[in-house]
């Protein structure tokens, strides 16, 4: 029996497939789907009031010292987990894949630098790899997966995607 949390993200994989990439002029952006968003933003944000309260909440008498310290950082440290979780853009263009996190430098990997890709079976996502380069994970929870496989196939002319072995 799956629980909720797999019910869940299985829904959100799905409804991702059949989102549609944004193209920005000869670029293909790959966003991650908008139930992602909206679920880490309510995580967030529910958290955020949370640490709020404890920090202006006055402490009980009796509570050691150090109680509020660790419940703030605890409440304070899951937010951040989950934003750093979150799977980073995927743009294709004519000179190649990039994608970008907000917390971290950009990834590229040149049409010239391609090496292979493979589709994992594990999580479902699909993997650049460049010659030299860090390999760009294309999570499910990003929009237009089908899309995705089709661009890098065009464009690195590979005529199928492997999967993981």
């Amino acid at each position: 029996m799956q629980t909720l949390d797999h019910w869940y993200f299985s829904i959100v994989k799905r409804s991702a497939r059949g989102q549609s990439a944004i193209q920005n002029g000869s670029e293909i952006v790959f966003p991650p789907c908008w139930q992602m968003r909206a679920v880490a933003l309510f995580i967030v944000v529910g958290y955020g009031l949370v640490s709020i309260g404890l920090l202006i909440s006055r402490p009980n008498s009796g509570d050691p010292w150090y109680l509020k310290p660790i419940l703030v950082s605890i409440f304070s440290a899951l937010p951040a987990a989950i934003l750093l979780a979150l799977p980073g853009r995927v743009v294709i263009d004519s000179s190649g894949i990039s994608q970008r996190f907000w917390w971290r430098p950009e990834k590229r990997i040149s049409w010239n630098e391609f090496a292979s890709v493979i589709y994992d079976r594990n999580d479902g996502s699909t993997i650049v790899y460049g010659k030299f380069e860090s390999p760009i994970n294309f999570s499910p929870y990003l929009v237009d997966q089908p899309r995705f496989d089709r661009e890098v196939k065009a464009f690195s002319n590979t005529d199928e995607i492997r999967d993981d072995l």
